[in-house]
């Protein structure tokens, strides 16, 4: 037989554990309610507290649903059994009055005025004794072989499709209430199931990343950052100029910037009179 392996992530720890205290369903419902969290454990692995209680509730939700179906199945069984058990026992009553009492108290008539002229030690009188017992073990017999008939023929009846219209009325009501307490549990394990996967991808995850943030602190990026940060700054060096030659940005002392053509008086090229000259 195959040994059925489980995750160690299904197994509750004890601080989880004291948190849920007792589980919160009906006494017959506590085995499904384990089980049903174990699985979901299994399946969801909780991460942390808030994920435990999440697991918790859709366990609870869930159990509290399939309860509650169980129960609204049962609603109009019961209530024909209810009305086929009140119909039997009525006429198991007619039968018993209209044909066993009249019987039993005609034979127990017949009883005591055949015994009454014998006397005590007569050996008839025993005689008589034992044929009126079996007179009436048998009628009893009789009896309860038609009691058996009769209730076959009920419980056979009960469930028909006429008797459950026929008592619809008796467990719509219950049924109704029942659909309203089961819409509720059921919009619960939707909740659930949204604040979990909510919690996991949301809030759960920052959680997991600052932590990690926290923990996974790498030293040797930090030292080299610090030491490139205090590193002094190496001073630029211009380059020299060749010797003799002002600087590119310096201005001459007739204070025309360098490379500008200067006008001479016997130029004819700079005499207002002559055209302009056009540098092609």
């Amino acid at each position: 037989m195959g040994k059925s392996v489980v995750d160690n992530n299904t197994v509750i720890p004890r601080n989880i554990k004291t948190l849920f205290g007792k589980p919160a369903v009906v006494r017959t419902e506590t085995k499904i309610y384990n089980e049903l969290l174990s699985a979901f454990a299994q399946e969801l692995k909780p991460k942390d507290t808030f994920e435990w209680l999440y697991v918790a509730d859709l366990a609870y939700y869930r159990t509290n649903i399939q309860h509650l179906r169980r129960i609204m199945s049962q609603f109009p069984e019961y209530h024909c059994n209810k009305n086929a058990n009140a119909r039997l026992a009525c006429l198991l009553k007619n039968h018993y009055d209209m044909t066993y009492v009249p019987f039993f108290d005609r034979s127990q008539k017949e009883y005591q005025q055949t015994i009454k002229d014998l006397d005590k030690n007569d050996p008839e009188l025993a005689k008589i004794k034992v044929e009126y017992e079996n007179k009436i073990t048998a009628k009893a017999d009789e009896l309860n072989e038609e009691i058996e008939k009769m209730t076959e023929e009920v419980e056979r009846d009960s469930l028909s499709y006429d008797n459950q219209a026929g008592s619809f009325h008796s467990w719509s009501a219950d049924y109704q209430a029942a659909e309203r307490a089961l819409a509720l549990f059921e919009k619960g394990y939707k909740d659930a199931m949204r604040d979990f996967e909510e919690h996991r991808y949301g809030l759960g995850e920052r959680l997991r990343e600052a932590k990690m943030k926290i923990i996974d602190v790498e030293p040797e990026k930090n030292s080299s950052a610090a030491a490139k940060a205090a590193a002094p700054i190496e001073p630029q060096i211009a380059a020299k100029d060749e010797i003799g030659s002002p600087p590119q940005n310096s201005t001459p002392p007739d204070g025309n910037p360098a490379g500008t053509l200067q006008a001479d008086a016997g130029d004819a090229r700079f005499n207002s009179d002559a055209p302009p000259l056009v540098v092609e």
